[in-house]
């Protein structure tokens, strides 16, 4: 579990204007990258509003991800929280709270949270139905969720690889707004994020590449009931199947597959129009991609 300078810039990005403050809990202890005057340049580019930390205040973080880096307290003091706990199933990074997220958490945490910070621990817990629905019961009303978590490429990192409508389905089902989904495409040297659009994640299938979710979204009101949705995408195609049109590639495929003339050069030329349907796609969405 980590905050590295990509997820950091994320972070200040998309909370800039949201006037983060009371209490934080995070997911495993997160370990972020770099020291304090690296993360303060990074806010700094961004615009945030971050609060200059006293000497006492600025803790060193030896044990996780990163090593011999600021702590995660520190961190989510700068961005505005007075109060930071964490929880974990193992107790060697010294969590608040030593707790198995795959079962309900205690009452007496429920809507304690401004904040839940899940920097990638969702993926090893067995039960993410009750990940899910512990993130709701942790939050305040008002307050807001972060997660952080692998779409491909992390094979055998975790339990799971997730798809970005499992976050985007459950919080809409469950109340909750102000939602913003950001893919992360990793290089070797560089990362940069792409808004989400459910019309164009296919065309990302074929990168060979590590790509996770930034994903936020504020609790409007107390939950008393856990909600848990249908896939949007997989509804719509039941739905419509008998009514909808075949998309133009598709057209072309059916006519060749029925075409007496169906030979090889045929399906050659099919693979590359369906090829550069899938490129000029991604040439639209890399053109709004962010630099991190």
């Amino acid at each position: 579990m980590s905050i590295d300078y990509p997820n950091i810039r994320l972070i200040a990005k998309t909370m800039k204007d949201k006037n983060l403050s009371g209490k934080c809990i995070t997911f495993g202890v997160q370990g972020i990258q770099g020291q304090y005057d690296d993360v303060k340049d990074i806010l700094a580019q961004e615009g945030y509003n971050y609060r200059e930390l006293t000497r006492d205040e600025i803790l060193n973080d030896e044990i996780t991800y990163f090593g011999n880096s600021l702590h995660q307290n520190s961190f989510f003091k700068m961005i505005g929280f007075s109060s930071v706990e964490s929880l974990d199933y193992f107790p060697y990074e010294k969590p608040t709270y030593v707790l198995d997220l795959s079962k309900p958490i205690p009452p007496e945490m429920h809507e304690r949270y401004d904040l839940v910070y899940d920097g990638g621990t969702t993926e090893h817990c067995f039960d993410i139905k009750q990940v899910f629905s512990n993130v709701v019961n942790l939050l305040k009303p008002n307050g807001r969720v972060i997660h952080t978590l692998p779409i491909s490429g992390w094979l055998n990192h975790g339990l799971y690889q997730f798809s970005p409508e499992i976050l985007s389905g459950f919080y809409e089902a469950n109340g909750f707004n102000q939602i913003t989904a950001i893919i992360i495409i990793r290089g070797i040297r560089k990362a940069y994020g792409i808004i989400y659009d459910p019309k164009y994640i296919k065309t990302l299938n074929h990168l060979r590449k590590k790509i996770s979710i930034f994903f936020t979204a504020k609790k409007n009101d107390h939950v008393s009931n856990i909600a848990y949705h249908v896939q949007s995408q997989l509804a719509e195609i039941i739905r419509d199947k008998s009514e909808a049109k075949p998309s133009i590639i598709n057209r072309i495929k059916n006519k060749i597959l029925q075409s007496r003339r169906h030979n090889l050069l045929a399906m050659i030329l099919f693979k590359i129009s369906w090829q550069c349907y899938f490129n000029i796609q991604r040439i639209s969405i890399y053109r709004n991609r962010i630099i991190l």
